[in-house]
């Protein structure tokens, strides 16, 4: 009921931030359930204590899809991610068995994290080379790198046997300074989203194109996350 009523989203905040813990939600928003919600036995007794305006000395978790635009609405508070739903390397290891295809587009350097930039050179791609507005592309197939590039100064393009042997007939990436642009030929279909970022294109082995992007200029998470406010 509560599901339904509050929806999945919140629900999953309330399950997921620690015990004791002071959740904040908009005033105005979900109308007066949160409240309510936060007032059931199962709730109460995890001492978890929902408020409707920014708390004062205290830390605070809260849902959020955009983290910049947050951390220009609290100034006062250090942003974290707590929980995130949809997280790069979550999204990576679930398509590793297939053919995945990233194409950076602007800048994709600003937040992909060390655990990220790792999690590629595990793969066989020195991500950690990766700079402001570089050009980036790479394909990796069932869990090994087939190829990468980066480049500092001009557009990284990505041709040849090996490609064209998945179906893949070029892959274009542009950091700002050098184009700005991502396109990821399959076919003869550019299947890019084409958004600042990382965009990825993952070859299902039954042929079914899956296409999405995080903006890790911004954040390395897609859709929503717990965030933890800590006062600085």
């Amino acid at each position: 009921l509560f599901t339904k009523i509050l929806g999945q989203e919140m629900v999953w905040m309330f399950d997921e931030v620690p015990d004791d813990s002071t959740v904040y939600v908009i005033r105005g928003r979900y109308g007066k359930y949160p409240n309510i919600y936060a007032g059931m036995p199962w709730i109460r007794k995890r001492g978890i204590r929902c408020v409707r305006s920014v708390p004062k000395k205290t830390n605070f978790f809260f849902l959020s899809r955009d983290i910049e635009k947050d951390r220009s609405r609290y100034p006062d508070y250090q942003l974290n991610v707590y929980r995130a739903d949809h997280k790069l390397i979550d999204f990576l290891r679930k398509y590793l068995h297939d053919t995945i295809i990233i194409s950076a587009k602007d800048d994709a350097s600003q937040h992909l994290s060390k655990k990220s930039r790792a999690f590629f050179s595990q793969l066989g791609i020195p991500l950690t080379q990766l700079k402001f507005r570089d050009s980036f592309a790479c394909v990796l197939d069932k869990g090994q790198a087939l190829v990468w590039k980066i480049s500092h100064s001009s557009p990284v393009i990505l041709v040849g046997q090996p490609l064209r042997n998945r179906g893949i007939d070029q892959i274009i990436s542009a950091g700002r300074d050098t184009g700005n642009t991502s396109k990821i030929i399959i076919n003869g279909q550019n299947v890019s989203p084409d958004r600042r970022g990382l965009n990825i294109v993952i070859k299902k082995q039954n042929q079914k194109i899956i296409a999405t992007f995080f903006d890790t200029f911004k954040q390395e998470w897609n859709g929503l996350a717990i965030l933890k406010a800590q006062q600085n």
